[in-house]
This record gives structure tokens, C-alpha cells and sequence, in this order.
């Protein structure tokens, strides 16, 4: 018995020991990621606070990057986007601050404390 799933028609591997997965609905579809908190720290999580470009957005970006190690957004033709910057930059805003908190809510990653 395999231990893969298929997500849109194509399969993928089963989560490592230290990966999760989180299933967020997009408008009639869902973005399915598998995501390691391992792969992120307090101090990465401090260096985007504290850069000079540090904002709210910057400091999601940078936590998506680090933390999703695969997803199902796929292309108009049906091929896998990659995750980066440029296909983080396609999902709206709105999008990215969802998947960021179901991931947060799912751990104990801290989010940045914003100074006013």
C-alpha cells in the first residue's frame, strides 16, 4: 500500500516526519502545501523584522519561502508552479496572509511584533 496522494492529478510523496500539511480554499479550488517549521527560526524571523525592507509582507513572503516544500499551484497548462517569489507573488494578498496564519495557528512560530 503507497503511502502518496494525489493532489490534482498528479501524486505526491508523502509528508516527511517533521512536514504538515495545511488545505486553504481559493475562490472555487483549494492550495494544498506541505510545509516543515523546521526549516524556519526566531532569528530568520528577527532578520526580516529588523532588515530595512522589513514590513508584515516581507517577513510572510520570506516564512513561505523557507517553510513550504511543495504545493499544488499549478500553471494555466496544469504544471507545477515553483515556489518562489515570483509565483508567491501571483496569489493575492489576502491569500498569502491565510496560508501564513493556518500555518502559524498550526505551531508555535512566532510572528513578528510590529512597533508603532
Amino acid at each position: 500500500m503507497s503511502n502518496t496522494r494525489k493532489t490534482k492529478g498528479r501524486t505526491v510523496p508523502p509528508p516527511r516526519r517533521t512536514e504538515r500539511v495545511a488545505t486553504l480554499a481559493v475562490g472555487d479550488d483549494n492550495l494544498t502545501v506541505t510545509y516543515d517549521l523546521a526549516r524556519w527560526s526566531n532569528d530568520q524571523a528577527t532578520a526580516v523584522r529588523d532588515s530595512p525592507e522589513g514590513s508584515i509582507s516581507k517577513w510572510i513572503q520570506e516564512f513561505l519561502l523557507t517553510v513550504i516544500t511543495s504545493w499544488d499551484f499549478l500553471d494555466d497548462g496544469g504544471k507545477p508552479m515553483p515556489i518562489s517569489h515570483e509565483s508567491l507573488s501571483l496569489l493575492p494578498d489576502v491569500i498569502r496572509i491565510e496560508l501564513a496564519k493556518a500555518i502559524k495557528d498550526d505551531s508555535s512560530t512566532p510572528f513578528p511584533v510590529l512597533s508603532a
